[in-house]
């Protein structure tokens, strides 16, 4: 419940298409990969900002692997005008799960250069096209689902 609470009152409120996001909080009690994501987020949140307590860390690790695994199982099915939307809105946490892996940045000189940029250690850059594809690949003609259209 913690991190339930945690993602409804503390992170919704700051990400991207903030109009999908009730219709996802409500969708996640019937739909484990939605809820397991959205939980996943909120303790990758909760580590950070209570680096000291680790049980945070390893609920986001265990969640993580949990999410990926019902979400693939779920991207396995077609995509359907009635699915559209929470296979996006999970789609989109999955990506800020990887925003939260930026070690790579870690090894770069303060100087400002990029030149020890390795953008093959991004796992936004790696990840960002596969998620696209796996979506609208069998919709036929990609469409944008509605709620992230406004």
């Amino acid at each position: 419940m913690e991190l339930f609470h945690h993602f409804q009152t503390e992170l919704k409120n700051t990400l991207a298409f903030a109009q999908v996001w009730p219709t996802l909080l409500q969708r996640s009690f019937h739909e484990p990969h939605i809820m397991c994501t959205m939980l996943c987020l909120a303790a990758n949140h909760l580590s950070l900002l209570r680096p000291d307590n680790p049980r945070y860390s390893h609920a986001a690790l265990q969640l993580l692997s949990q999410s990926a695994r019902l979400f693939r199982v779920t991207l396995a099915q077609p995509v359907t005008v009635e699915n559209c939307e929470a296979l996006t809105g999970t789609a989109i946490l999955m990506q800020y799960l990887v925003w939260c892996n930026v070690g790579f940045l870690e090894d770069l000189e303060p100087t400002g250069s990029d030149a020890g940029l390795d953008m093959s250690r991004d796992q936004l850059w790696r990840m960002s096209g596969h998620g696209r594809r796996a979506l609208y690949g069998n919709m036929g003609r990609p469409t944008v689902p509605r709620h992230f259209a406004k």
